[in-house]
């Protein structure tokens, strides 16, 4: 990079909204590397709400052990990372298998801060049809009450 476009970098506040490789969390000091201002883990895809609560919960201690991380629930808490140079750790999901069944446990979730669920990607699941499906009947009476 030229000295404009590092500039740039360095001022910018860069978000790499889906981090699957952060299963393994050493692969941090890479995103960091990078000048990633806050980056996002995916904490549950596939497994069920206990699963998924061990993943956060290793992430909440992760947090608590390294002082150059911060748990991103809100626009200011990237902008507080950036200006405290610190990453921002935003928890997301990929698919709503966590939720199970339950709309109490996207409450739960979010007052973990898990912040971003995407509903429905590939195939058909409990919120809605995915993109690969033949047909597209859109949300399912349980997806409508989750939006």
């Amino acid at each position: 990079m030229d000295a404009t476009e590092e500039r740039l970098h360095e001022a910018a506040i860069i978000v790499d909204a889906v981090c699957p490789l952060l299963d393994d969390q050493e692969r941090i000091a890479d995103y960091q590397a990078g000048g990633l201002t806050a980056i996002a883990p995916t904490v549950g895809f596939w497994h069920g709400a206990a699963v998924t609560l061990r993943t956060i919960g290793s992430w909440y201690r992760l947090l608590r052990e390294r002082d150059d991380l911060i748990l991103v629930r809100t626009a200011a808490d990237i902008r507080k990372a950036k200006a405290q140079d610190k990453t921002g750790i935003i928890l997301h999901f990929q698919g709503p298998a966590p939720i199970e069944d339950s709309l109490d446990l996207i409450d739960a979730f979010k007052g973990l801060g898990v912040g971003v669920m995407q509903l429905a990607y590939n195939v058909k699941n409990r919120i809605g049809d995915g993109c690969e499906e033949r047909t597209d009947a859109g949300l399912s009476r349980f997806g409508l009450q989750v939006v």
